[in-house]
């Protein structure tokens, strides 16, 4: 080790990047997120730093390089319409694991509407969800972007049920004025 006059900070090695890196993941509307703990300038360029996640951190890397990925304030993104594109990638498809994200499994809507689709109130709602052996779960399902929660587990909808859950949330916001046969 070399000695400096200046020191070092605690639990940082000689180059300063920190000495235990791991990476957190979550998710929201938009898509998944990648942050460092604890978070440090230039992080994608050292991903060895990062012990046991060094490969999600070198995949984050060539994502954010060939433009899936986006890296703002020292937080790698990756939007569901991106994530989707790669798994069907027969470059990236089989890597997609190493994101630490939820499964995916066949789960699907239960659509319901009102009025008619001239009628100004016209709406289309997701009543229910139907699990991958086609039963309604037991309690409360909560959607965030393109993961479902149901029975304290987490799964990703494919990718047909997240755009529906996409569309019916854009009709739900559409304006009065926008609610004409044709849009319906």
């Amino acid at each position: 080790m070399i000695w400096s006059p200046f020191g070092s900070k605690k639990g940082a090695t000689a180059d300063g990047l920190p000495a235990l890196v791991s990476m957190s993941v979550s998710w929201d509307r938009d898509g998944a997120r990648f942050r460092p703990e604890p978070v440090f300038e230039g992080w994608l360029s050292s991903p060895m730093s990062f012990g046991d996640d060094s490969e999600l951190a070198l995949l984050l890397r060539q994502l954010e390089e060939e433009g899936f990925a986006e890296l703002e304030e020292g937080i790698a993104r990756l939007s569901w319409e991106d994530f989707y594109k790669l798994q069907g990638s027969s470059e990236h498809g089989n890597a997609l694991g190493l994101l630490g994200l939820p499964p995916q499994e066949a789960w699907k809507p239960i659509l319901s509407s009102g009025s008619t689709l001239t009628d100004a109130h016209f709406s289309v709602s997701i009543q229910g969800w139907l699990d991958p052996q086609g039963r309604r779960p037991n309690g409360n399902v909560d959607i965030i972007g393109a993961v479902l929660t149901a029975g304290g587990k987490s799964v990703i909808l494919p990718e047909a049920a997240w755009r529906m859950v996409v569309a019916v949330a854009e009709q739900r916001r559409r304006k009065p004025d926008e609610r004409v046969p044709d849009v319906n």
